[in-house]
């Protein structure tokens, strides 16, 4: 079962503009990682890399959700493509449990806060298709959060599921982003009026 819905998010997300990376000899048998990069005004012409990669599993322990999310970040500069080469760039990694079933334990660590990174976000959920529950960080985040958007449509989009209990579905910490969302307008107003400045 979980093979087959590692097809059907695999799908959806090559439909959406990812590509598929050959994955290579460096991750499990069965494990599917794509890419996308994405520009957006609002995040003030910044670039964003998601990385998405699909590992299943049969039963997902302790420890299983956090070493996938380790080695995906510690990789995310190779999926990436040239992301670190160049100024305003971002990296966000979806790492994607999928399993038959899973310990307690599994399914809090995919709920935890994600921990911070230098230049790289990191967003794990847990997936278990037999039973239609999945795991994932629902309360906001500051670090990446003008990417928020985004990457909770991201989390929905390889769920099949919009209206999916993602990123941003608690509202926990939305004065901290809200402040930082601030912090980064002013910051964007101030540079476009020195920019003109100049330019005058």
């Amino acid at each position: 079962m979980h093979q087959t819905w590692s097809d059907a998010a695999t799908s959806r997300l090559l439909a959406a503009g990812y590509e598929a990376l050959d994955a290579g000899d460096d991750w499990p048998v069965g494990t599917r990682v794509l890419r996308r990069r994405d520009r957006r005004v609002g995040w003030f012409l910044s670039r964003l890399h998601t990385v998405v990669v699909l590992l299943p599993v049969d039963h997902a322990t302790t420890g299983h959700v956090d070493r996938l999310t380790e080695t995906t970040a510690g990789r995310a500069g190779s999926l990436s493509g040239r992301a670190r080469r160049r100024s305003g760039n971002g990296i966000a990694v979806l790492p994607v449990l999928v399993c038959g079933a899973a310990d307690e334990q599994a399914r809090d660590e995919a709920s935890a806060p994600p921990r911070r990174r230098w230049a790289v976000v990191a967003l794990p959920m847990l997936v278990e298709p037999d039973t239609g529950r999945h795991a994932a960080h629902r309360g906001n985040i500051t670090w990446g959060g003008v990417f928020q958007t985004f990457l909770a449509e991201q989390q929905r989009l390889v769920l099949g599921d919009p209206r999916a209990e993602v990123l941003g579905s608690s509202g926990h910490g939305r004065a901290g982003r809200a402040a930082l969302l601030a912090l980064l307008g002013v910051a964007g107003v101030l540079f476009l009026a020195a920019v003109l400045l100049l330019l005058l």
